[in-house]
């Protein structure tokens, strides 16, 4: 009932302009109570301005998994329990959006030390399993699968992928990928990559067409070099790119496309699809012992759609020096640009890297924070294309925020960051992630370890707007203008016309049906927008243009054809 209220009241009086997480950074909401270590937490953006947000809790040696609902401000909808621990309890989940107002889970859930096994639910914005109470089972080995991640399918399913050590006889071990459709239904299962020295580690995302990209490291057993490769797969599982074989006496096993062959060490792949354009593959090489004089560096390369290489074959050095810590997040922005943090020994860094392989800001990129004084979190880009960074740590151990205008300037002041916690005595704030909506919204989600020599730690979240405004009081950063926009035909059937009053081409529009769902978004095309709305339903529809500086406001009705 309270949902189909929150409904109600946002089209009736409009979408909220203030939020109640507390306007300082002493008033984080506090979201978990019951006893354990709070791990694994994820965060992803609702329905009408609401948020997901997951995490597991560990007590002794048993692990449960948690998703609670808020509402846009800040308060609880609903808490569920997706599984319930058991002994010896591990669970480690991925999160991502069902493009219905609801979201998709999957998480390892290891039953005994030595046997995992990979399971999904989807959950609807009341909270409900979709794919029943004792959820999917993905994977089919007896034993061992883990490494589990997620993309969307772009059907309101999902592509699971998983490491299995223990296949079905005939197959091979390592890297599999399965298509989990809306219904629960698992569609196909394919194999990616085999298991090598470090083929653990590995990068997925979605292809844009419904299909998958991956991306891992291989050791190669007779030609003694650390290769990076890749495999692209179709909505149906069918292999795009060339799948190399690995021949050796009776064996052939596929082992996916080559994409960087060398001496030198590579890890943490990761690939990230720019739509329309092609593929960004980054991993961490570090040359070693064998090649002392060369610097330790992120590298990177652009794969076209089919494959082939659209930069130097050798990869462009994106950063000098990096540190020996390679961790990878990274973001494309509105226009397709790649972020990405690094470290050095002196602080951590934020690098840009242009569609056409050019970095503007340099082989250093822009440092944001000192060393060892906040870890980075994942990358937000905004509607106007700055990134926002939570980090944690520090000198007062708290969780901070940082903003990069594309130009590469720290937006904030006057200490180039906002706090979002405060200091704790005896203890600290750590390890946040953070999620934001299309109306700039970020909520930060973190965990608080009251005593650092106790085995408890709690959940606490903070709503803030992208200027740093805490508590999201949206108004402070924008002006929110009603029947300011001129959307035509109203009523109307087949397609919607709107004449924008600012033209940047980093405005974006967005339609939400009377249930709150998004029908619609896109960018400005030059002075006028067409939208087909053949396929909509009747009834009340919400058209919100956001610009920089302000968010314009029309509702519309769709009558019967």
């Amino acid at each position: 009932m309270k949902y189909y209220l929150i409904l109600i009241t946002y089209f009736l009086l409009g979408h909220s302009l203030y939020a109640q997480w507390g306007n300082t950074p002493a008033e984080n909401l506090k979201l978990s109570e019951e006893q354990g270590v709070k791990l694994n937490k994820m965060a992803l953006a609702g329905p009408d301005g609401s948020w997901y947000i997951c995490y597991t809790n560990l007590v002794v040696n048993t692990q449960s998994l948690h998703l609670t609902r808020l509402d846009e401000t800040g308060q609880v909808l609903w808490a569920k329990t997706i599984k319930e621990g058991e002994a010896p309890g591990s669970l480690s989940a991925v999160m991502v959006s069902d493009s219905l107002g609801g979201v998709i889970l999957a998480w390892t859930d290891r039953r005994t030390e030595n046997t995992a096994f990979t399971y999904a639910n989807r959950i609807d914005a009341e909270g409900n399993k979709l794919w029943g109470e004792a959820d999917v089972r993905v994977g089919v080995s007896e034993i061992e699968e883990f490494l589990t991640k997620m993309v969307s399918d772009g059907k309101n399913g999902a592509i699971i992928t998983l490491y299995d050590d223990n296949p079905p006889s005939g197959d091979f071990r390592g890297i599999y990928a399965y298509r989990v459709r809306a219904n629960g239904q698992v569609a196909w299962r394919t194999y990616l990559f085999p298991s090598g020295t470090n083929s653990h580690d590995y990068g997925i995302d979605q292809d844009a067409e419904g299909g998958l990209v991956a991306v891992t490291e291989y050791g190669h057993p007779i030609e003694l070099e650390n290769q990076i490769r890749a495999m692209r797969l179709d909505s149906t599982g069918a292999k795009i790119w060339p799948d190399e074989k690995f021949v050796i006496g009776p064996i052939s096993q596929p082992i996916g496309m080559k994409v960087r062959s060398s001496t030198r060490s590579h890890n943490h792949p990761r690939i990230l699809v720019n739509p329309g354009l092609g593929f960004y593959v980054l991993y961490f090489e570090n040359p070693g012992i064998l090649f002392p004089e060369e610097e330790i560096n992120h590298r990177a390369h652009f794969l076209e759609a089919d494959g082939s290489q659209g930069w130097a074959p050798e990869g462009l050095a994106l950063n000098r020096p990096a540190s020996t810590s390679p961790d990878i997040q990274m973001k494309l922005d509105h226009e397709g640009n790649l972020y990405f943090n690094y470290h050095t020994d002196s602080a951590f860094h934020l690098q840009k890297v242009t569609p056409t392989g050019t970095l503007p800001w340099s082989m250093e990129g822009v440092p944001y924070t000192s060393a060892f004084q906040g870890a980075p979190d994942n990358i937000l880009i905004t509607s106007c294309n700055d990134i926002i960074i939570g980090v944690d740590g520090g000198p007062e151990e708290i969780i901070e925020a940082i903003r990069v205008s594309p130009t590469g300037q720290l937006v904030y002041s006057p200490d180039a960051s906002i706090d979002l916690s405060t200091s704790i005595v005896g203890g600290h704030d750590r390890d946040p992630i953070t999620a934001i909506n299309a109306a700039d919204e970020v909520v930060a989600v973190w965990s608080r370890d009251e005593d650092v020599n106790d085995t408890h730690m709690d959940v606490y979240v903070q709503g803030f707007g992208k200027d740093g405004v805490l508590g999201n009081e949206i108004n402070a950063t924008r002006d929110i203008i009603t029947d300011a926009l001129d959307v035509f035909p109203n009523p109307f059937s087949q397609q919607l016309q709107i004449v924008p009053p600012e033209t940047k081409a980093t405005s974006r529009i967005y339609v939400y049906n009377q249930s709150g769902q998004q029908v619609f978004q896109g960018r400005l095309n030059q002075l006028n927008t067409s939208i087909e709305t053949k396929t909509w339903a009747p009834g009340l529809y919400l058209v919100l243009l956001h610009t920089e500086k302000a968010v314009y406001r029309q509702k519309v009705v769709k009558t019967t054809p």
